[in-house]
């Protein structure tokens, strides 16, 4: 529209087709005007009335124009009203038929007009809609993402409680309420990586019968050591420092022995528990890093006064409250206990850390 351009007629009696040079949006009830003009003879005819209607539907009205002046003088119209004989083609506002938004993979569904976005970092959207005509238009959004927090995926087993196919489910077997898959309780922490090693995010969580735990700490990026604390078990550290960020972390103890500190000398980091299946020592009942008979005098006294269940009637000062001597987690401190305690002490089992 406002450009000149070359035409090339069709001949006698064919519509020629004139290339519009511009995109023109009429909105809905809105009135807008067109003017064309030519250099040689046009095919034009003698209207009624400036205004009246001379062609309409139900999407669009054509009404008459008018001669006179056009194109800064260089075409003249004799005649008014005037009525251009060609033919208008036009498309309406239609319905979207497909969405198309990338990046698809952080999307809960990239083909609807409002999906959730999953990503856990600032993230540009774009979004490629195509309506019934075949038009396609495109936007793009950028989402910032503010990380509230930090998932660690942990695998694990405690020696005690190893059934030799996962773990007994030890807070039900002592009458404690807790979810159908779970197995005790366990304190993860997070360490610095370089020292003095000091705790910056703690959690306590479940861990389940088959050894997985999911421990959500409050936002945290770097690298730290993981450390798995419970109440009988061995406070045990992750081999090395694991990196955190925005997107969940996932570490396994029971893959390999050198997935703990301190592996590779004697004794074992870990307890092989079943063929390239790795726990941690249970027998710490007095939680001071060490298996050995202080250990042992603790679960002698519990099984002379038949102790069973979660809680001790007189509190246990190191881990208030909880019974740490059933080592196999079956409800009940008895002899079933000792034969762990005793291999251990041994074995001069003791927490491995920096």
């Amino acid at each position: 529209m406002g450009t000149a351009v070359a035409i090339t007629p069709a001949g006698p009696g064919v519509l020629t087709n004139i290339p519009v040079t511009a995109s023109i949006t009429i909105p809905a009830g809105q009135t807008y005007g067109f003017v064309v003009v030519c250099d040689g003879s046009n095919s034009y005819t003698n209207g009624t009335t400036v205004g009246s209607v001379f062609s309409n539907n139900a999407d669009i009205s054509i009404t008459e124009g008018h001669g006179g002046g056009g194109m800064a003088g260089l075409f003249n119209f004799t005649f008014s009203p005037r009525v251009w004989n060609g033919e208008v083609s036009y498309q309406k506002e239609a319905a979207i038929t497909s969405y198309a938004w990338t990046p698809a993979g952080s999307m809960s569904n990239a083909t609807i007009a409002n999906p959730k976005g999953a990503s856990s970092v600032t993230t540009t959207y774009q979004v490629t809609v195509t309506d019934a005509n075949g038009c396609t238009a495109t936007d793009a959004e950028t989402i910032i993402a503010n990380v509230c927090s930090s998932t660690l995926n942990l695998t694990c087993f405690i020696e005690g409680y190893w059934n030799g196919s996962g773990m007994i489910g030890a807070l039900s077997m002592q009458n404690e309420p807790s979810s159908p898959t779970a197995c005790d309780s366990i304190d993860v922490e997070l360490h610095d990586g370089t020292s003095p090693y000091a705790m910056v995010q703690s959690v306590r969580t479940l861990l389940n019968q088959d050894g997985t735990a999911t421990c959500i700490f409050p936002s945290v990026s770097g690298s730290y050591f993981i450390v798995v604390k419970n109440r009988s078990a061995v406070e045990t550290w992750s081999a090395a420092p694991v990196a955190f960020g925005p997107l969940p972390t996932s570490y396994n103890f029971s893959t390999a022995e050198a997935q703990a500190y301190g592996a590779g000398s004697f004794p074992t980091a870990q307890k092989e528990v079943a063929p390239g299946i790795w726990a941690i020592y249970s027998g710490d009942i007095n939680v001071d890093e060490n298996v050995d008979l202080l250990d042992l005098g603790q679960l002698e006294t519990d099984v002379s006064d038949f102790v069973f269940g979660y809680n001790y009637v007189i509190p246990n000062t190191n881990f208030p409250g909880v019974v740490g001597t059933d080592l196999n987690g079956d409800g009940n401190v008895d002899l079933l206990d000792s034969p762990i305690l005793e291999n251990n002490i041994s074995n001069f089992i003791f927490s491995n850390h920096p």
